[in-house]
């Protein structure tokens, strides 16, 4: 399963637990989830050797499993919608998730993101410094 998914139920559940939410209030309710999943580096790590795939590899790994594992986990009948705008990803998240608050859609929301680098193949710095709008900018 993919590192950034796997922390996600323990993150939820601290969440409601620092809130004073017991989770027998939450389980059927229509609280929804939303959530922002932007690199890929897990499951581009291990479509490198297709012949070792995980039995599971799509359920651990497919961006849109993030919150539904969630709903299913907690027993949220809300909308559950998993979302990629690159590096606005987990704002696009709360955005949705405001939005749903505002509408009436639901009466409670769990919003998350996670960006867990493990390649060094896409945005990374040779010299691990940021340079953003800057000449010597190498990432």
């Amino acid at each position: 399963m993919d590192p950034q998914f796997r922390l996600q139920p323990e993150t939820v559940f601290e969440a409601f637990e620092n809130a004073g939410i017991p989770l027998e209030q939450i389980a059927g309710s229509d609280t929804s989830v939303f959530a922002g999943a932007f690199f890929r580096d897990h499951h581009d790590s291990l479509i490198r050797d297709p012949e070792n795939l995980p039995r599971y590899f799509m359920t651990g790994n497919g961006a849109a499993m993030a919150t539904n594992r969630l709903s299913h986990f907690f027993d949220l009948k809300g909308p559950s919608i998993t979302v990629d705008t690159g590096c606005s990803t987990a704002l696009a998240a709360l955005h949705l998730a405001c939005q749903s608050l505002r509408t009436g859609d639901t009466r409670m929301s769990v919003v998350g993101g996670a960006n867990v680098m493990l390649n060094p193949d896409i945005f990374l710095s040779r010299d691990g410094k940021s340079y953003a709008f800057d000449s010597r900018a190498n990432g």
